[in-house]
C-alpha cells in the first residue's frame, strides 16, 4: 500500500531519505574532506591574510 502525498511533499521526503542514506554512507569521507578543507583554509588565510578571503 502506497501512501499518497502531494507531489512536493513526496519529492521532499524522497530527497530527505536519500540525503540521510548518503549522509550515513559518506559521513567519514565528508569528515576527512572537511578537515582537509579547514586545514587548507587555515594555511591559506595565514599566508594571504583573512581580509582577502572574506
Amino acid at each position: 500500500m502506497k501512501i499518497q502525498l502531494p507531489g512536493r511533499s513526496q519529492q521532499m521526503l524522497l530527497i530527505l531519505t536519500l540525503t540521510v542514506m548518503l549522509g550515513i554512507t559518506i559521513k567519514p569521507f565528508c569528515a576527512s574532506i572537511a578537515n582537509l578543507a579547514r586545514l587548507v583554509y587555515c594555511r591559506t588565510s595565514r599566508l594571504i591574510g583573512r581580509r582577502w578571503l572574506l
